[in-house]
């Protein structure tokens, strides 16, 4: 096994890998550090034709989802708002009005008709394996493209900007991905990344880490976006943080603490699904080690 960043197999031992209980492939796995980059990744080699057969056929994409096409988008709130967030930081950020923007693992198109709201001049095209996809994408409308990167390379040089969003933690070569979301910009072109923040305090709190392969943190990432010549614009973390709760050691007294604290969490988020400022679940807070991480750079 060697490192996903810089092919060290030089590692340390960190914590058992958390599996969802579908999620066979990842199960009796551990978390590992390389001492060399620093990145935290699951102790297993994939090949890419498990990873391909994995999310073509056994991830429970619906089950993440909870997709239903007669009460989109209003089925998914959150991602609504993430896409909300994502394009609110956008315009904050860039310097370009995109005209044509890809989300790479759109899910049901949920993120996509967030930005959209805010760019409705341009045209979108939104990834997956999933055929389901393409019906929610053609209310938005928005093209649908089956796969992943690598079915979409007739695209080189045709976009403004690349979204993925909780994409790039699942992905078995980081560098052949980014080379090849690179490669499908446009000149000055922009890559919006998103994903979990793992650093070590964050892979205690959570309680699910399959089918993540590489979980990034703050430094990693820099590291990788870097080494591939992309000007970095913004690079923060995002989202709610972990009760502090969550970081107790497993046992008695967490347990104890979780009964206690219930009563007193936070209730979810109201989003208005007609007004695109709307935006929950505290996704356009950023800073003090939140629970993702959001990455938006520039091909030079």
């Amino acid at each position: 096994m060697k490192c996903y960043i810089c092919d060290s197999r030089d590692f340390k031992d960190v914590m058992p890998y958390y599996a969802a209980s579908f999620d066979e492939p990842f199960k009796n796995c551990r978390i590992v550090k390389c001492k060399k980059c620093g990145l935290n990744q699951v102790n297993k080699e994939f090949t890419f034709e498990q990873i391909d057969h994995y999310y073509k056929n056994n991830y429970q994409r619906s089950a993440w989802y909870k997709f239903s096409l007669p009460d989109f988008p209003g089925d998914n709130l959150f991602s609504v708002s993430r896409g909300r967030s994502l394009a609110k930081l956008f315009k904050e950020q860039a310097d370009v009005l995109p005209a044509q923007v890809l989300d790479l693992g759109c899910g049901y198109g949920h993120l996509l008709y967030g930005f959209q709201q805010h760019f409705p001049g341009a045209k979108y095209t939104g990834v997956e394996f999933d055929e389901n996809t393409k019906f929610p994408l053609e209310k938005i409308g928005a093209k649908f493209r089956f796969g992943g990167v690598e079915d979409v390379a007739d695209l080189k040089g045709t976009f403004d900007l690349l979204i993925t969003s909780h994409v790039f933690e699942h992905v078995i070569d980081p560098h052949d991905f980014l080379e090849r979301c690179i490669e499908l910009l446009k000149p000055g072109g922009y890559l919006l990344f998103e994903m979990p923040n793992m650093n070590e305090f964050n892979l205690r709190c959570d309680h699910n880490h399959s089918p993540h392969i590489c979980l990034w943190e703050i430094e990693t990432l820099e590291k990788i976006f870097l080494e591939h010549k992309l000007e970095i614009v913004f690079l923060k973390t995002a989202g709610k943080k972990h009760a502090w709760l969550e970081a107790l050691e497993d046992g008695f007294v967490k347990k104890l603490f979780r009964m206690l604290a219930r009563p007193f969490k936070d209730k979810p988020s109201t989003v208005d699904i007609t007004d695109k400022n709307s935006i929950g679940f505290e996704l356009d807070k950023y800073g003090d080690n939140r629970r993702n991480l959001r990455i938006l750079a520039k091909r030079k």
